[in-house]
């Protein structure tokens, strides 16, 4: 699962990608930095509850970004620095929404062996 972040954290100046269920429990997620870890740490519930509708975001702080987008598996995350491109972020992203809807869609137990 975790190397459908590789093409994305493989962009420069990209810290880790996270995918959050609605509930806030984190399904996937890969840190490439060490003050990353604090992030694995961190309580995503209220924050993936209080994006609500919004299909796509771009935060900016000081020195970090976020580029949230909303997707069937849950919401994306990816934590990169101020030189990230998001252009090359967004691509990524998009290409790997399919492959999101694919593993949401995958059935689980015997009814997957009787297609």
């Amino acid at each position: 699962m975790k190397t459908k972040f590789k093409d994305i954290l493989d962009i420069d100046d990209v810290h880790a990608a996270f995918l959050i269920a609605p509930d806030g429990k984190v399904l996937m997620q890969q840190v490439v930095m060490h003050a990353g870890e604090d992030l694995k740490r961190f309580d995503w519930r209220l924050f993936a509850q209080s994006m609500g509708a919004v299909r796509e975001a771009e935060l900016v702080f000081d020195n970090v970004r976020l580029y949230l987008r909303q997707s069937p598996a849950g919401l994306v995350i990816v934590v990169m620095g101020r030189f990230a491109l998001i252009a090359m972020v967004r691509l990524n992203v998009d290409i790997l929404m399919p492959a999101l809807e694919q593993s949401k869609k995958q059935s689980k137990g015997l009814g997957r062996f009787f297609r």
